[in-house]
């Protein structure tokens, strides 16, 4: 007996607003939705969107459907390609630019499991371009060619939604954002690193997409310390 052929999922049952939404869709598709993956009903993720059902032009469904590949729990660090190439440049310098998108995910899981002990990060995925931010001064060296900028910090802000499973509880949706930035990064054998993670609790849609100017900066200067030959010759620190 040969293997039978997958069975079709079942239409969904749309309510009278549905209807009147799909009929008005010019797509003419409706999405059908997974709730459990969705934080906020006005933005609706890719990954949540089980498959699309074609309507008519009075909003019903046909029984023609295409499923969505992008549907489930997946990582997505596709936001992280439109960092700065010079940032890139920097980061790769020290080691954590040739895989980022795994720096960024340990990191928030880290510091997940720090906010609860026992939480389980599923999926994470970047929602905005980085902020990057830097520290530094220009070279006091004297000799001929181009000035020399010598960067002593750098921080990298990046926003996100991730799934987090936490212990005897379902999965939750959050949105949030890591901080991570390398001190004394003119130091290799003194570098230092730290990270910090806002969540938002408040359930307002994009509020941690860009960062706290005055915050990230604060957070960046926590992270190492200048050499007396950071500060220009003359001053005291010198």
């Amino acid at each position: 007996m040969g293997m039978q052929p997958p069975r079709p999922p079942r239409m969904p049952v749309l309510t009278a607003e549905q209807l009147t939404q799909a009929a008005a869709d010019p797509s003419g598709f409706f999405a059908e939705i997974n709730p459990a993956l969705v934080m906020d009903r006005r933005f609706i993720p890719d990954e949540a969107i089980i498959r699309r059902w074609r309507v008519d032009n009075q909003g019903r469904l046909t029984g023609e459907y295409v499923d969505n590949p992008y549907y489930g729990q997946k990582d997505d660090f596709t936001a992280l390609a439109g960092i700065n190439p010079l940032v890139l440049q920097w980061l790769h310098g020290l080691g954590v630019g040739e895989d980022l998108p795994a720096r960024v995910r340990h990191e928030v899981e880290v510091l997940l499991r720090e906010r609860q002990r026992g939480a389980v990060l599923e999926w994470v995925k970047v929602t905005d371009q980085p902020t990057p931010l830097a520290d530094g001064h220009r070279s006091y060296a004297k000799g001929e060619g181009e000035e020399m900028f010598v960067l002593t910090r750098v921080a990298l802000y990046v926003p996100f939604v991730a799934c987090v499973q936490r212990p005897d509880e379902d999965s939750e949706i959050l949105q949030g954002a890591l901080t991570y930035v390398i001190g004394n990064v003119n130091q290799p054998v003194n570098r230092v690193q730290r990270a910090w993670l806002d969540v938002d609790d408040h359930g307002i849609l994009n509020r941690l997409s860009v960062p706290d100017e005055h915050q990230l900066k604060s957070r960046m200067m926590a992270v190492g310390e200048w050499l007396p030959s950071d500060y220009p010759p003359g001053s005291p620190e010198a």
